[in-house]
């Protein structure tokens, strides 16, 4: 199963409320925001090889995503 199908999953079976499906799309919207960075950056001091460019800046954009995914505490409250 492909990470797009757990996600249309996971919308129609747990982020069923408007709040959280809410909080999911802005979760996509910083993701999104996160690898237009990382593109941009590796774009600006790409070398000659598209491919290497393009490899290089969905790895940066996935470890930046997880970096700030494990820098999120789920079970953490803030009052």
């Amino acid at each position: 199963m492909s990470a797009e199908d757990i996600a249309k999953r996971e919308i129609a079976e747990i982020y069923n409320t408007h709040e959280l499906r809410t909080a999911y799309r802005a979760g996509l919207s910083t993701a999104m925001g996160i690898c237009d960075e990382r593109a941009a950056a590796y774009k600006r001091t790409k070398r000659n090889n598209e491919s290497i460019y393009g490899a290089s800046a969905a790895t940066g954009c996935g470890n930046d995503i997880e970096a700030l995914w494990r820098s999120i505490l789920a079970d953490e409250v803030k009052a």
